[in-house]
């Protein structure tokens, strides 16, 4: 079995800890936390008190799709303390945030990822590339360690499966993908809900946001390239909230002949957020990564300290230039 040696250490470590904490990204999607609650529920019906260790309260979508189901907690302290800390979706350390303290302290760490950069951190890791998601991840170690699934459960890989592949679209979607998600579906989960939570139902703020955001597209490279912006005064003047700004990077992406996407968001006056996506002729995560940030070869991220305009110069200097253009 692949991880067979992986597997064991994690049983052993579970079965000696008396408190875990599974840690999610910040700021984590649907992959994150689905993957995060399907294991704890996994490990509460193994008489493991378990928690989930999140930022800040979910917002949106994510707080629609995933309800309170009693072991989400916001602080790294706990009486008795965490024994066991296992992250999920994490690529690097900077991204577990204030639940890093933990690491410090040497509470043994498991690493659950499917990214390429990631750091390999953690006492055990399991960094599967094959994988479309960590939630298809989590749903071969739950098979590990004789997990019993469940409608709840399977629901949660679901939704995780389901955002992370783009609805079975992305490059990752591997026949595994199919059969495993035909294996979730067999516990009567609500793929229609799921779907239209995920990727539709859309608010009318969220509409006219996306439609202020296109409203600055600009396009390089005979139209190879797409950039886009969110400014921060945009959420007020369309009476929008942060829930309302996910995905907006697909605005570059669903314009016809575009090969890379690159959306910028204002989230303070010294900090801004910019997506990248590829649709194969150019390696995102390469570029992320020079910027401190990471991802997967067609879909990836970073944060630049610095103002909207002083990034979208840098942005426009220094990242668009990477592109090569198709010779016509």
């Amino acid at each position: 079995m692949k991880y067979n040696k992986e597997y064991k250490e994690i049983s052993r470590l579970i079965d000696q800890s008396s408190n875990i904490i599974i840690v999610p990204h910040i700021d984590p999607d649907p992959d994150g936390i689905g993957s995060s609650y399907a294991l704890a529920m996994t490990l509460q019906q193994m008489g493991k008190p378990c928690k989930i260790g999140l930022q800040s309260e979910l917002m949106g979508k994510n707080r629609d799709l995933f309800p309170d189901e009693g072991f989400i907690t916001h602080s790294e302290e706990s009486n008795p303390p965490y024994d066991l800390l296992i992250t999920t979706d994490i690529g690097s350390q900077e991204r577990v945030g204030k639940y890093h303290t933990l690491i410090d302290k040497g509470v043994p760490t498991i690493n659950l990822d499917h990214h390429i950069d990631n750091q390999s951190f953690g006492d055990v890791f399991i960094v599967d590339l094959d994988s479309s998601s960590t939630s298809e991840l989590v749903y071969e170690l739950i098979k590990a360690l004789d997990g019993k699934m469940n409608q709840k459960i399977a629901t949660y890989l679901y939704i995780g499966i389901v955002y992370d592949t783009g609805s079975f679209r992305y490059s990752l979607t591997s026949p595994k993908t199919h059969r495993l998600a035909s294996e979730l579906m067999e516990f009567t989960i609500d793929t229609n809900d799921i779907y239209d939570q995920l990727f539709e139902n859309l608010t009318e703020a969220s509409i006219k946001l996306r439609s202020k955001v296109a409203s600055t597209l600009e396009m390089f490279h005979g139209g190879e390239v797409a950039l886009t912006g969110l400014r921060d005064q945009f959420y007020e003047s369309c009476g929008a909230s942060e829930s309302d700004a996910n995905s907006l990077v697909r605005i570059g992406t669903s314009i016809q002949g575009v090969e890379f996407a690159i959306h910028m968001n204002e989230k303070d006056k010294n900090l801004t957020k910019v997506s990248l996506r590829s649709k194969g002729r150019i390696k995102v995560n390469e570029i992320a990564k020079e910027y401190g940030g990471g991802g997967h070869e067609k879909a990836a991220g970073f944060a630049i300290k610095n103002d909207f305009d002083h990034t979208k110069e840098l942005i426009i200097k220094s990242v668009v230039p990477k592109y090569q253009p198709k010779k016509k």
